[in-house]
């Protein structure tokens, strides 16, 4: 049907579109996490601001905000922040595992062709390099502290409305 001439260009296209692919999804991954990233600081901004609301309003006009409805404030926001935290934990295990995948593939792919271009298999020991460890690090940190205020919630109320 095809002869070796053909078979080789189709062979060499199908590469180039493969290699296209995964550096597409690589970037893909990258932009994902910036993209977390921004939504979890304009989460904790917006979780701080109504904490912050809600504390001006107790101390501005304390028959309307009761430090009970404070609390709860508090203690419903914690629980929001760690649950959305947790969700982008979760996602961001997923794309580092994807990640892995794209980049084994790219360096399948480079080593089937041959060439003096070559990329290395991904090291888990460069973790400490990746964005993602320092965004995990720091969801945890987020995960651990909203547990905390949401536990001591009442404790911390009383000493913020002093």
């Amino acid at each position: 049907m095809f002869n070796d001439e053909t078979k080789n260009q189709i062979t060499k296209e199908l590469v180039v579109e493969r290699f296209k692919f995964i550096q597409e999804k690589q970037k893909y991954l990258d932009s994902v996490l910036h993209t977390n990233m921004t939504f979890v600081i304009k989460l904790l901004i917006t979780l701080f601001g109504l904490v912050i609301a809600g504390i001006s309003l107790y101390k501005n006009k304390p028959d309307f905000m009761s430090e009970d409805n404070l609390i709860t404030i508090l203690q419903l926001s914690s629980l929001l922040c760690c649950f959305i935290c947790s969700i982008f934990l979760l996602m961001s295990f997923s794309n580092i595992v994807s990640w892995f995948g794209y980049r084994n593939d790219e360096v399948k792919l480079l080593d089937s062709i041959g060439g003096t271009f070559r990329r290395e298999k991904p090291k888990k020991s460069n973790f400490l390099t990746w964005q993602e460890t320092w965004f995990i690090f720091a969801l945890l940190i987020i995960i651990i502290s909203s547990l905390t205020v949401w536990i001591k919630s009442a404790v911390l109320i009383s000493y913020l409305v002093k």
